[in-house]
């Protein structure tokens, strides 16, 4: 993690090892099912992601993220793949200052 008055940037490494999963099929019982033999279903991945951020006024900020920088495929959740390289950029804008409107 980087900070600087205006500029923040993040680089994230994930290391996820093999894990157990559902198929989402029925045991007769309870319906979907962790019981059934899923051991070591989902198979471990790693992945890079880096984000940089730019304040330009107090109330404007523009932001660009990189996920999955290696564009390596895997699977978060078994039978759903993640998208390989993904780019996000935009603005964000802020509204309504710093008043404690909750109170």
């Amino acid at each position: 993690m980087y900070n600087r008055r205006r500029l923040n940037a993040a680089f994230d490494g994930y290391l996820v090892s093999r894990r157990d999963d559902s198929t989402f099929l029925e045991d007769g019982f309870f319906g979907n099912t962790l019981l059934l033999p899923n051991r070591n279903l989902a198979p471990g991945y790693q992945k890079l992601d880096l984000s940089v951020a730019y304040t330009l006024r107090s109330y404007a900020k523009v932001y660009t993220s990189v996920e999955n920088l290696l564009s390596q495929h895997y699977q978060p959740v078994f039978g759903f793949p993640a998208a390989p390289f993904t780019i996000r950029s935009g603005v964000t804008f802020t509204f309504g200052g710093h008043r404690e409107w909750w109170k």
